[in-house]
Formats: C-alpha cells, sequence, structure tokens
C-alpha cells in the first residue's frame, strides 16, 4: 500500500438538485493509487438557458457541467502512475481534454434549433469549475493541486478553521460581500474557449480536509461563520461518517434555494473519531468567539465579527 493510500481517509460527495433531474450541477471524484480529487461543476442557467432538441431538451448549462466533469474523469485516470508536473502542465491537459469534450457535445448541438436567445450574456454550454487533487507531499503533508473558474469554490478544513483556497471570478474577493449582494461571474467554462482556468499549489500539513462545493452550498447563509458552523456543528454531533454525509444533505436541503454539490476529502486523521476529536477545540472557539456574538449581536454585529473571522478564513489566499 503506498504511503498516500495509508494517510488519505476519506472521500464522499453530496448532490440535491433544486429541481429533480433538471438539476445544472455536476461533480467528480476518484481515488487512484497515488492522489485523490474532488470537483463541483455549477453550470450557469442564466447564461446557457439555451435547450437543446438533441440533449431531450436540457440546458446548456445542464449539458455543460457533465461535459466538464466527464473531461475531468479522463483526464485524471489517464494520469495514472505519471507526474502531474506543474500549474502549466496541469492548467493544459484539463484545458485539452475539456475543450475536446465540448467540441463533441458543440457538434450534436449545432444539429438543434437555432437560439432564440441573443445576448452579451448569453455564453454557449457555461459552467463553474472548482476542483482539488491531492497527492502525496513531503512528511506530514499533502499536496494540493487547487484549480478553479467562476464562485464555485475550494475550501480548507482544520483545527485552525475554514479557509477558502480558491478566489471567486466577480469584482470582490470579500466572502461576506457576495453573500450580501450575489455579484455576477467575470469568467467561467464556456465552449467558445472564452475562460480561464486558474491555479493554485499548497503543501499543507496533515491532518486537514479539503473540499469542493458550488454556491448552493454557502450562498444562502448569513455569514462564512455560519458555513463552518454547518459544517463541524454536524461533525460533532454525528456518531459515524454516513451519518455525517447524511446530516450535511439534510443541512443544505434546508437551505438550498439552487442545485447543491459538496464533494469532499479527508486526509490523516486516522478515523473518524479522530478527526471529531482534532476539530473539537476549533469548534468551541468558533461556538465562543463568532456564533455565539452572532445570535446575540444579529446583523450589526456580523460586520465586525466579519473582520475577526476573515485574517484566518483568507490565509491561503493565492496572490493573483
Amino acid at each position: 500500500m503506498s504511503t498516500f493510500l495509508e494517510q488519505f481517509d476519506d472521500l464522499f460527495i453530496v448532490n440535491i438538485p433544486a429541481r429533480e433531474e433538471a438539476g445544472e450541477d455536476s461533480m467528480f471524484g476518484a481515488v487512484t493509487g497515488s492522489r485523490a480529487a474532488a470537483g463541483a461543476f455549477d453550470g450557469c442557467g442564466g447564461m446557457g438557458a439555451r435547450k437543446y432538441p438533441m440533449f431531450r431538451q436540457h440546458t446548456g448549462a445542464y449539458m455543460a457541467s457533465r461535459c466538464i466533469s466527464g473531461a475531468v474523469r479522463d483526464w485524471f485516470f489517464d494520469q495514472a502512475g505519471k507526474d502531474l508536473g506543474g500549474e502549466k502542465e496541469i492548467k493544459e491537459g484539463i484545458r485539452a481534454y475539456v475543450d475536446r469534450a465540448y467540441g463533441v457535445c458543440a457538434s450534436y448541438a449545432e444539429s438543434g434549433q437555432a437560439s432564440r436567445l441573443k445576448g452579451s450574456m448569453i455564453r454557449p454550454f457555461p459552467s463553474t469549475f472548482a476542483m482539488a487533487i491531492l497527492e502525496e507531499g513531503h512528511k506530514g503533508s499533502f499536496r494540493v493541486h487547487v484549480l478553479w473558474a467562476g464562485d464555485s469554490r475550494v475550501y480548507l478544513l482544520n483545527g485552525q478553521g475554514l479557509a477558502q483556497l480558491s478566489v471567486d471570478d466577480t469584482r470582490s474577493t470579500d466572502a461576506l460581500w457576495a453573500l450580501r449582494n450575489d455579484p455576477p461571474m467575470t469568467n467561467v467554462f464556456s465552449s467558445d474557449g472564452r475562460y480561464s482556468l486558474h491555479y493554485t499549489s499548497l503543501e499543507i500539513p496533515l491532518p486537514f480536509a479539503v473540499f469542493a462545493a458550488s454556491d448552493g452550498c454557502f450562498a444562502y447563509l448569513p455569514t462564512p461563520m455560519d458555513f463552518e458552523n454547518l459544517l463541524l456543528k454536524a461533525m460533532m454531533e454525528e456518531e459515524r461518517p454516513v451519518l455525517f454525509e447524511k446530516r450535511l444533505r439534510e443541512d443544505f436541503g434546508r437551505i438550498r434555494q439552487d442545485d447543491t454539490t459538496f464533494a469532499w476529502m479527508s486526509a490523516g486523521f486516522g478515523s473518524y473519531p479522530a478527526m471529531q476529536s482534532r476539530l473539537k477545540e476549533r469548534y468551541e472557539i468558533l461556538l465562543k468567539n463568532w456564533i455565539r456574538p452572532l445570535e446575540e449581536g444579529g446583523d450589526q454585529a456580523a460586520d465586525a465579527l466579519w473582520q475577526t473571522y476573515r485574517t484566518s478564513y483568507e490565509r491561503y489566499f493565492p496572490h493573483q
């Protein structure tokens, strides 16, 4: 057994469509002998509202997220046993697979009816992209490759709390401001090729969890602190991993106003009870310093509390 697999703990994905059979999110998760990956891809319903007869009247957004997740799956398994290389090799490799898949999708779409939708906001097969890849790093750490486009996110959760590893493609990087203003995205994947894939690589000490999430997971909570509380509260109150996953499905289901995809990986804890034990102190700090003051102070307290929380939350923000 490889050292990687000895230290890798778990992978699961929660996917909840807002409407059955019409969810515009897709997902990917896989583990090989030397690495693991998890991704969330959110088809952009506003930009990709056109419906395609050749795809059973599904929207371009619906098809886009599935096109991308399938391409990423093929790319990931084709790298098994190979060195991923650096930023250039990873980004170019993924883009080549995605663009090839887009080409197949577009060729079928061309045989359908012409779109009546016009305007600069309409894009062919638009989707966000958020994915983390884990590999063995130096002793006691894993290397985390983070890739994204749009406003789906990659997060880290460890003893220091929740941290956003990706940076939204919107006009502000302030996560609380984004919750209040729902800003438009400035960059998404699209079959017209007019998109950028962002990348950063981090060496992070074990143990930790990392996950990709579409905005249905976090965009309908009052603050970023509430998102961390949702995760840790579920973890502390459930006795087994399968119950933790079920609890998250229920909690996301209660708050969701959109498709929801949550792709989780954890490493270095050794067991679920050990993860609970390692993160218990952080949960108590979160409750004391942020959640209870939020409950007592309401919206007036949120801005000040966010500023004290933000420094840790943005501790891994990549420099763009």
